[in-house]
């Protein structure tokens, strides 16, 4: 019983210390080392790197959620609300609000350009363009976390899905030992340059749109985290098990981690594409704007926006994209 848990303590406390919340009944214990930092920086440090049991956790946590996902995307295709979309969901998932590891993101058409969109619009749109779904599953506490974006659309729009999920594709394949994960994030702007280069959005090579700060409109986000017990897994931007700071880049503050790749690592690779209204009246008011095709950014804003993203071991020759082995495309 909890309250009997004193008398299993050892009297002298100065070489043990309280790891958890409930810091009074700590103290009241005569605990001195209250979640002390050499502990707690050893301990979320080495939490990166997965045991086998913790990899079957999250594999079928991805299991789950890809057959949601499908589930989902059926419910997007009947032409069904986002209230309708986020049942199916959790129906199929057998989980609910309370269990999957975080508010699922159901977006359709322009709320597809708000990055933690969690309204649920209980009417269904007059036409259905865009499904932007972020949604994962639980598994024993461990988590999946997935994104997918599907379109009606046949032409400009469906064209820019493929290709940031090509993009995401190509840069869950660099998460190798060794690997910087901070260079994945610059090669992902560089990745989201070229489509918008390629699509006629911006009227420069893409080195140039990189290099003039445009990308960050359309992808102002990090290209992804780390993932485990918490969906945003701690120790992202520490050096060592020592705690060492290793913070974001300045050019890049949103970046969640900064780890150098490791085997038994777990990461997300998620980079999007988005039309964010904020973001592009902050762009047309700029020198930049003079690069910009508007007539054809006009065109693309009703679909919101893209964001592709698939859940990532790291092995010692290879990595295992659990999302697309699980079947979702």
């Amino acid at each position: 019983q909890a309250n009997q848990v004193e008398k299993h303590l050892p009297f002298d406390k100065a070489r043990y210390a309280y790891i958890g919340e409930y810091i009074e009944v700590a103290e009241a214990l005569g605990f001195a080392n209250v979640n002390p930092d050499r502990a707690m920086h050893y301990l979320h440090f080495h939490r990166a790197y997965k045991t086998d049991y913790e990899l079957v956790c999250m594999r079928e946590a991805n299991r789950i959620a890809v057959g949601a996902h499908h589930a989902a995307k059926a419910a997007f295709l009947a032409g069904k609300s986002e209230f309708d979309i986020n049942l199916a969901y959790l129906d199929a998932a057998r989980q609910g609000d309370n269990t999957v590891p975080y508010n699922n993101i159901i977006a359709l058409n322009e709320h597809a350009a708000i990055l933690h969109y969690t309204v649920y619009e209980t009417n269904a749109p007059s036409e259905s363009r865009t499904f932007l779904i972020d949604a994962g599953a639980s598994v024993n506490g461990y988590a999946a976390d997935i994104t997918r974006t599907y379109t009606t659309d046949k032409g400009e729009f469906a064209k820019i899905v493929q290709a940031v999920d090509e993009l995401t594709v190509a840069l869950a394949n660099k998460l190798t030992p060794n690997h910087s994960y901070v260079e994945i994030h610059e090669q992902a702007h560089s990745g989201i340059a070229i489509i918008l280069e390629d699509r006629g959005i911006v009227n420069l090579p893409a080195q140039d749109i990189v290099a003039k700060g445009i990308t960050k409109t359309f992808f102002p986000h990090g290209i992804g985290h780390m993932l485990g017990l918490q969906v945003h897994d701690v120790a992202g931007h520490v050096n060592d098990d020592r705690g060492t700071p290793k913070p974001a880049p300045e050019a890049h503050p949103f970046l969640r981690c900064t780890r150098t790749v490791e085997a038994r690592h777990v990461y997300t690779i998620e980079p999007g594409l988005y039309f964010i209204d904020s973001l592009l009246a902050r762009l047309k008011s700029s020198p930049e704007s003079m690069y910009i095709n508007w007539d054809k950014v006009s065109e693309l804003q009703p679909f919101g926006g893209v964001r592709v993203e698939d859940n990532i071991v790291v092995h010692p020759t290879h990595n295992e994209n659990m999302t697309r082995e699980q079947g979702l495309d």
